[in-house]
């Protein structure tokens, strides 16, 4: 069956999809990233940490409700030196009130990363142990160093489907290269983000790969970091001169696809940070990926210090089984359907079948179905099984007094089987008179006394005539 999937990241609330399907259904949600501290005098700033990631299984809404929700906000970089980046916001739905929810039941929430720390403390990620879900994964811590003429430290990446975010990279003493950013806990595979690295010396270090092994940014020599992709972190810029050199931005992540637009959505990476300045101007933090990366810290240069960079805001993302009525004409041009084909609701157009090929079954179950229209195949081959319903439907019933009879039936279709049934003894068990026609039939019959029926694998379009030769009455 496919998926639908439906990206919320704006608003109070949402209005469910009017094809949710309560049965099979996975929501992600993903908390903001924290936002970068600005260091005091001229010293780095920290990174902030990645969002949490929270997911409910087979979640109950009605189609057509309102459920309120938060989109976590991504926390803002500090702009005053000596001040700490701002927490970034928690990621909840829920159907029942207007509030974060305390269990399940509700709805799901998934934590922000906190913003980058003083003391040499990168912000924590968003942690799997403070999230409402059946599924919960914490994000990557920030980088953390505390020191003058230092590259700045790397955001912590956004944990995801695959587990938690890795951890932003820290400048080591002696480090004027910037940090490389948290790869996301996202991709088609693998279990966490990788750590983004520390610099070698005036080297920038590499941002971490996503848990699939793909996404880091490098570190820039001599140049600026290079931005992460597919959720992976980005990479530290270059430092130790006077050219300042950016740290690469978290990469956004893409483990979904909205179906109405193809947008990509998933958790992002961590920043890379900036590397320092021989000069007076330090070099500001870069932004974390979308959704939920942490932004990295200000680099340092000789007398100041730069602002921090931004966490990314959260997501809520839907994710469902299609369950739809066919409400039109289902047409097959060349088309070939190998598989089953299982209908199962009300069916009020056309099923036309041009030069199609059916090689699997058709099943229209009588009990999940009503044809109202025409079922119709031109020139398509149906290799398969058609069903419409019970395969025998009583035509008629009746009673004769007994005697020899002349039975004829005809019908153009030479699949179609008709056969004539007598019901023993008033039981309401009936059984074969005649072998099953197919094809045109016409043959002499002595029948006793009793209520008979001609039963059909269709309805109509069959004739059918029952004439006594000699009929023998009561004494």
């Amino acid at each position: 069956m496919p998926q639908k999937v439906v990206f919320v990241v704006s608003g109070t609330s949402f209005t469910v999809p009017a094809d949710w399907n309560s049965a099979s259904n996975t929501i992600h949600l993903i908390g903001g990233g924290g936002g970068a501290r600005r260091g005091a005098g001229a010293n780095n700033g920290t990174g902030g940490g990645g969002g949490a990631y929270a997911a409910l299984t087979n979640f109950t809404m009605t189609p057509g409700a309102t459920v309120n929700c938060s989109i976590g906000s991504g926390g803002a970089g500090a702009t005053s030196a000596g001040t700490n980046g701002t927490t970034g916001g928690d990621t909840w739905l829920n159907k029942t009130t207007n509030a974060a929810p305390a269990s399940t039941a509700d709805g799901g929430l998934a934590k922000g990363g906190q913003g980058g720390q003083g003391s040499g403390a990168g912000g924590a990620g968003g942690a799997a142990a403070s999230c409402v879900g059946n599924t919960t994964s914490s994000g990557g811590a920030g980088g953390g160093s505390n020191s003058t003429a230092r590259g700045g430290n790397g955001g912590g990446g956004a944990a995801g489907p695959r587990g938690n975010g890795g951890v932003g990279g820290s400048t080591p003493s002696g480090g004027t290269g910037g940090g490389g950013g948290g790869g996301s806990g996202g991709g088609a595979s693998g279990s966490v983000g990788a750590n983004g690295s520390a610099p070698s010396t005036a080297v920038g270090g590499a941002g971490g790969n996503n848990a699939a092994g793909a996404g880091s940014g490098a570190g820039g020599t001599a140049a600026n970091g290079t931005a992460g992709t597919v959720g992976g972190g980005g990479g530290g810029g270059a430092g130790g001169s006077a050219t300042p050199y950016t740290g690469g931005a978290g990469g956004a992540g893409t483990d979904w696809t909205q179906t109405s637009d193809s947008a990509t959505a998933g958790p992002g990476g961590g920043a890379g940070g900036p590397g320092s300045v021989t000069g007076a101007t330090a070099t500001a933090g870069a932004n974390g990926g979308l959704y939920g990366g942490g932004g990295s810290g200000g680099g340092g240069a000789t007398t100041t210090s730069a602002n921090g960079g931004s966490g990314a805001s959260g997501i809520i993302v839907l994710v469902y089984a299609q369950d739809f009525p066919l409400s039109g004409a289902l047409a097959a041009g060349s088309a070939t359907i190998s598989g089953a084909l299982t209908v199962v609701h009300t069916l009020t157009g056309v099923l036309q079948a041009g030069a199609a090929t059916i090689t699997g079954a058709l099943a229209i179950p009588a009990s999940e179905i009503t044809l109202t229209g025409d079922l119709q195949a031109g020139s398509a081959t149906m290799a398969g099984i058609l069903t419409v319903g019970d395969p025998l439907a009583p035509l008629e019933e009746f009673y004769i007094l007994g005697g020899f009879y002349n039975l004829r039936i005809a019908h153009p279709d030479p699949g179609l089987i008709v056969q004539l049934q007598t019901e023993v003894l008033d039981s309401g068990v009936w059984i074969d008179v005649s072998i099953p026609v197919i094809g045109d039939y016409d043959t002499h019959l002595e029948l006793p006394p009793g209520n008979y029926r001609f039963v059909s694998n269709v309805v109509g379009s069959v004739t059918k005539s029952l004439v006594p030769i000699f009929r023998r009455g009561p004494k």
